[in-house]
């Protein structure tokens, strides 16, 4: 763990850097920007996912997270477990390798196979594209 300097953290607020920064019980986490790759998934999923969750009365949001090599995603499934978020979908953007991990008991475990339960979204990885299903719809990004 490095401690940063108030001067970094100040230079990282005053350029708009520290939108994704994340203080985990008391330990700042600097998230980097989504790259390229990962935006393009990113927004392809959440233009089909928004209008299913809209119908089931949900209000869709999207997190620019990003997946880099050595990166926090699968650290910080507890941290999604214990303030109550009921399930967590991971994709790989390059692979288009999608995990599903659903809240049990404030402990977020994998799911086999990857089906969203609040969506009715069942989602697989065919000839490197993650196709998404539902009933009525299918997608391939």
């Amino acid at each position: 763990m490095l401690d940063a300097p108030q001067s970094l953290l100040n230079d990282r607020r005053s350029k708009g850097l520290d939108r994704s920064d994340e203080m985990w019980e008391g330990e700042l986490h600097m998230v980097p920007s989504p790259s390229e790759s990962h935006q393009a998934v990113a927004a392809e999923l959440f233009l089909i996912l928004a209008p299913l969750a809209k119908a089931r009365g949900m209000l869709p949001r999207y997190d620019p997270t990003g997946l880099f090599p050595h990166d926090e995603t699968y650290r910080k499934l507890d941290w999604y477990g214990t303030v109550g978020v009921a399930e967590v979908l991971v994709i790989e953007p390059r692979t288009r390798r999608g995990e599903l991990f659903a809240n049990v008991g404030a402990k977020m475990l994998p799911v086999e196979p990857v089906v969203i339960e609040c969506l009715g979204v069942r989602a697989e990885t065919v000839d490197g594209t993650l196709r998404l299903t539902w009933d009525g719809g299918t997608a391939d990004i």
